[in-house]
């Protein structure tokens, strides 16, 4: 089997130092394309045709060059890299009656691009048509062109694959060695263009493309390849790669790939396998292309910030690995400051800051990184047969940090006095029974581009968003975006009629009117109820008006006993733009409310089919759940206080919050574990050492040893303060967030008691033989 040649490090090689000199010397050389054959037949650098590797070995001596090892001669035409392709000075004829359906094509045919004439053509068509023009390929390439009776219908051109890509490398799972020797079995589909409009063409003629492709190649360099990628633009759909059988399996980083070139957003990265056996052929095991991982899976202390954070796309492996430690021991010090941690690593704070102040703006941000728990998170949606997405806003106020620049407007009081902050708009995942899964998306910035209002195309975007990651999923698992009343409108509604991958539900706030001119809350409330319900209705205190707060009205636990009615409702456009949408209705009221108690009233639409009072109530209980989203921010506000950094840019905060948003989901995560699976090992999430001293602080607080996990949180409680009377409720995250602060310091200490211990055992142990005791 063929193996690339490694050029550049067989020259590198210490004991190859005297044979390259030795070509170099000969005087008989005075041009590079000479050195490089020369070099080439010394070391045997030859490809799969048994030809010169003469352009590897040209590229390799002129990075040594670079880095001052060998001295060429200057180059004989040095405007030879600015030279563009041969192309036509005119365009390409358009088609001619070209049909709408690809069934109507007349001789569609795919030419091998091999004479001077086919390239121009090739040529010109990329020039003026496809929006990132043509351009010289690298290494092996071919091209073809798209003929039929009406003309030239396209082209498409593949070439060299990236040197690595991070997606790519954990897809195939090869070493990095493995990758050097057979880089070149993978190729890269570089251009694809079609003219005009005819439906299914794209996804036709790439079919027709692959089936070939290995073929040319081992027609013309004697080898065939395993393996196609391509690269989708964000705004693309890549529906034809889809029909195709591409496979999405990341994303690139974005940002540029030389310093004259422009930023690029990240991009889909998609993968088509040729040889199906190529796995077997490097001894490589079949890799899951949509891994399943359980909720409770990697939020253990040790290695938690590595599974949610570790490889995060900042341009920088560095910054990556400082993500990681600094996410670690913002948690260790849940609500102060990085400097409050007890390993005093002065190091470790000057690049958290460092990361938080990079100048990488198009790399270090807060989507890349969440990125990597984002990829978690998706992976535990895998696991469920039902996950519900719920988007919320909330406000984060530093109008004490007048250092602080671009910040937002988010509101005003009575003088009309400005309040400066972040809006914070959060997709939380979890499960049907409220155990959140990870944070999907955090967005900080209100639209500025969009066919609707800005707070209106946030809600839109986010579901879009909540589609993307349902693509991502086997199909099995049923997604569902819960929102509140913010999120009604009829854009969301035919947004989700468009996408089609995702379920909305959301309590209506607009009483509509409906074709027939009723009013959809009347038609709602109409009719005797097929059924009752029982509701929680949870506690709330009652708050005077406050300086950032208004006045709360209190509220006494109770259970309610509900009505439930259900319906089918034609919804129109109030624009009249578009057809009407179907969704169901379902109408929930209390019965005989307590007092002067207002009864409890919700609106629910959904594009979910209620056929049933079953069904009513599941998706009643679904919207119960959306107080999950509610409880995160109370987390991220007044557990991690990330409404005190002060950071004096906007996207510092922004990466600071959203390092802090995964913490969040962390502690929630463990309260909620401990409430619904407390039989779980309790070194799920507690190292040893934790363990240790919980074993210890158990038997003088006289509770159960931390065998499992529940009895593992239940001391971490009482060190926040949980009084574990009888009648106390269950454990609330702010006691969690509490416990687990003073828990790292309290293990610290009883670690550093242990090692105090070790010391003078071994000082003992060294004495007795020394005979001096």
């Amino acid at each position: 089997m063929f193996q690339r040649s490694q050029v550049l490090r067989t020259l590198t090689a210490p004991c190859n130092g005297e044979r390259l000199d030795r070509v170099l010397a000969d005087d008989r050389w005075r041009f590079r394309t000479q050195i490089a054959r020369a070099v080439c037949e010394e070391f045997g650098f030859v490809d799969a045709r048994g030809e010169p590797q003469v352009s590897n070995c040209a590229q390799a001596l002129s990075k040594l060059e670079a880095r001052g090892r060998i001295v060429l001669p200057k180059p004989e035409n040095c405007n030879a890299a600015k030279a563009e392709p041969r192309r036509r000075e005119e365009r390409v004829p358009d088609p001619i009656a070209l049909p709408d359906t690809v069934h109507g094509v007349r001789g569609l045919t795919i030419e091998l691009v091999e004479t001077d004439e086919q390239r121009m053509v090739w040529n010109t068509l990329l020039h003026f048509e496809h929006p990132r023009r043509t351009t010289t390929f690298v290494g092996a390439q071919v091209r073809y062109l798209i003929g039929s009776a009406h003309g030239y219908l396209g082209a498409v051109g593949f070439s060299a694959a990236a040197l690595c890509l991070a997606p790519r490398e954990h897809w195939m799972a090869w070493s990095d060695e493995q990758r050097k020797a057979h880089l070149h079995r993978v190729v890269c589909l570089s251009r694809f263009l079609i003219r005009g409009q005819c439906q299914d063409l794209a996804s036709h003629v790439l079919g027709k493309v692959l089936i070939r492709l290995a073929d040319d190649f081992q027609a013309r360099y004697c080898y065939r390849p395993w393996v196609v990628e391509t690269y989708v633009d964000p705004q693309g759909e890549g529906a034809c790669f889809e029909v195709n059988n591409f496979v999405l399996i990341g994303h690139t980083a974005g940002g540029k790939r030389h310093k004259e070139a422009k930023e690029e957003d990240p991009k889909g990265l998609y993968v088509y396998e040729l040889d199906k056996e190529w796995r077997e052929t490097l001894g490589k095991p079949e890799e899951e292309l949509r891994p399943v991982r359980d909720p409770h899976e990697g939020i253990d202390s040790a290695q938690w910030a590595e599974t949610e954070f570790g490889g995060a796309p900042l341009g920088d492996r560095r910054l990556s690995v400082r993500l990681v430690k600094s996410t670690s021991m913002l948690a260790d010090v849940i609500g102060h400051s990085i400097t409050a941690h007890t390993d005093a690593d002065r190091a470790a704070v000057k690049g958290h800051y460092r990361l938080l102040e990079s100048k990488k703006d198009k790399t270090v941000t807060p989507e890349n990184i969440l990125a990597p728990h984002r990829g978690r998170t998706i992976e535990r949606m895998r696991s469920q047969e039902t996950v519900l997405c719920i988007q919320d806003t909330t406000k984060l106020r530093y109008s004490t940090r007048p250092a602080c620049t671009d910040l937002e407007v988010i509101g005003s009081n009575q003088t009309t006095a400005k309040t400066l902050g972040l809006p914070l708009h959060a997709t939380l995942v979890v499960t049907e029974d409220g155990l959140t899964l990870g944070v999907l998306r955090g967005s900080f910035k209100d639209p500025e581009e969009g066919p609707h209002a800005p707070r209106t195309q946030q809600w839109i975007d986010g579901f879009k968003d909540i589609c993307e990651a349902a693509e991502e999923l086997s199909g099995e698992t049923q997604v569902i975006c819960v929102a509140d009343r913010e999120a009604d409108s009829f854009a969301m509604f035919a947004e989700q009629r468009r996408q089609g991958k995702a379920e909305v539900l959301i309590r209506a706030k607009h009483d509509r009117k409906l074709l027939d001119d009723r009013k959809l809350f009347a038609v709602m409330r109409s009719g005797k109820a097929p059924g009752n319900v029982e509701i929680e209705i949870q506690r709330v205190t009652a708050r005077k008006k406050q300086a950032r707060k208004q006045a709360r009205k209190g509220r006494s636990y109770r259970m309610v006993n509900a009505e439930v009615r259900y319906g089918r409702f034609l919804l129109p456009d109030p624009k009249n733009e578009e057809e009407p949408v179907v969704m169901y209705g379902v109408h929930v009221l209390e019965v005989e409310p307590p007092g002067d108690a207002l009864p409890v009233e919700w609106m629910l639409l959904t594009s979910m089919e209620v056929g049933s009072v079953a069904d009513a109530r599941r998706v009643l209980a679904m919207y119960l759940k959306r107080w999950r989203v509610e409880d995160f921010f109370r987390v991220l506000k007044s557990g991690c206080k990330v409404e005190r950094l002060g950071l004096r840019t906007s996207l510092r905060l922004q990466r600071a919050i959203t390092m802090y948003c995964v913490i969040s989901w962390r502690v929630m995560t463990l309260v909620q574990l401990g409430r619904e699976v407390p039989e779980l090992d309790a070194d799920v999430f507690f190292t040893e050492m934790e363990l240790r001293f919980l074993d210890g602080y158990a038997a003088r607080v006289k509770l159960p040893k931390p065998s499992t996990l529940g009895a593992a949180i239940l001391i971490v409680a009482v060190l926040g303060g949980y009084q574990n009377r009888t009648r106390d409720g269950p454990v609330g995250y702010q006691i969690m967030w509490r416990g687990l602060e003073r828990l790292h310091l309290m293990t610290l200490g009883y670690e550093l008691g242990y090692e105090v211990r070790d010391e003078q055992l071994s000082a003992c142990s060294h004495g007795n033989s020394s005979g001096f005791i």
